[in-house]
């Protein structure tokens, strides 16, 4: 994709209305590089830096207050199509960002306990972290807990979707726990992979890897 156009969208985006918190979603730093100390890259992409950098062009509203790193690849051994051998490595990340008026306090930046491991040889032991940041932010003088997150995807019609389903499940399980133990008023923003047309509940993998039961969605 091409990220500084699309953050120069997404600043426009946030620009009309200036919100007192953002949440962010796979905020990528991606490298392409010739040399495994990264000193050589063809790209080099932080898309924090690039968003805050739109964002704060003329006035510097914006700061990061919140980020939890969810996957975080480094030196995969790769080739372009030309066979020139290259080293890629990628972390994503999600961010809270907040307008430079608003006091944050009370900052927990976490994954969920339950992730989706992954089976590759290239890969021992991977699992794909999803992760959640909350904050304390008082706005107006009133005090929210904004919260942002990435829960799994569901796997929608491939063979793995009941695996998917429970992942997804369990971390949307923890998630209310944190937000059960929360009495201010609450701000829930993020990737949740789940709507409506999903209905109430689906099929889903049981802790035995064999086992089907049924789950309620995120939704």
């Amino acid at each position: 994709t091409n990220y500084p156009e699309r953050a120069g969208k997404l600043a426009d985006l946030i620009g009309r209305d200036w919100p007192h918190l953002v949440g962010l979603q796979e905020v990528y730093i991606v490298k392409i590089c010739l040399d495994v100390a990264q000193q050589m890259c063809l790209l080099d992409q932080d898309y924090l830096e690039i968003l805050l950098e739109n964002l704060n062009a003329k006035w510097d509203r914006y700061r990061a207050v919140a980020s939890v790193t969810n996957i975080d690849l480094q030196n995969l051994p790769a080739a372009l199509p030309d066979g020139t051998p290259v080293f890629i490595s990628i972390t994503d990340r999600d961010v809270t960002l907040a307008h430079r008026f608003v006091r944050i306090d009370n900052v927990v930046e976490d994954n969920y306990s339950v992730a989706l491991p992954v089976d590759n040889v290239l890969l021992p032991g991977f699992s794909v972290l999803r992760g959640y940041t909350m904050v304390d932010a008082k706005v107006l003088g009133r005090e929210y807990r904004f919260v942002n997150t990435h829960l799994e995807i569901s796997g929608s019609g491939s063979d793995f979707e009941a695996a998917f389903r429970a992942v997804q499940f369990a971390q949307a399980q923890e998630l209310v726990a944190l937000l059960q133990a929360e009495s201010k008023t609450q701000v829930l923003v993020g990737d949740f992979n789940s709507d409506p047309f999903d209905g109430p509940f689906v099929p889903c993998l049981a802790p035995d890897g064999v086992t089907v039961v049924i789950c309620p969605t995120p939704y």
